[in-house]
């Protein structure tokens, strides 16, 4: 079995959206994510936060959990604003029109270029 000496890992999500329950279940295990998104919600997830509501099995309604109290960081960024070398692995978790955005694709095309890891949050659902 491999042990990794890196306590956390850096994750950058494009996606608020679909992103945030990601991003939320990473802080519980204490690495950092950023969360790729237009400037309102930049602006909304860096001065309050996100607050995620899901159902926990064995207790009734919804447990909501905000971010604010995690062990890891949630933070957001316009596309222009992110370093792809400050993160280890990127998750493409934006609807597909949204890849479509000019920043959105050069930051895209920085990540490949600089050979960072990548995996897709592909959702059937919809997000509220």
């Amino acid at each position: 079995m491999q042990t990794h000496s890196k306590k956390h890992f850096n994750i950058l999500i494009f996606g608020a959206s679909y992103g945030s329950l990601l991003a939320t279940k990473l802080a519980l295990a204490g690495h950092n994510a950023t969360l790729v998104c237009l400037p309102a919600e930049v602006e909304l997830i860096n001065t309050v936060g996100t607050r995620v509501r899901l159902p926990i099995k064995g207790r009734e309604g919804l447990v909501e959990i905000d971010s604010r109290g995690l062990p890891g960081k949630i933070s957001a960024a316009t596309p222009e604003n992110v370093n792809p070398a400050n993160f280890d692995l990127v998750v493409l978790a934006m609807q597909e029109p949204q890849y479509g955005a000019p920043t959105v694709r050069a930051l895209l095309e920085s990540v490949a270029v600089a050979h960072i890891p990548t995996s897709v949050l592909a959702s059937r659902g919809r997000v509220d």
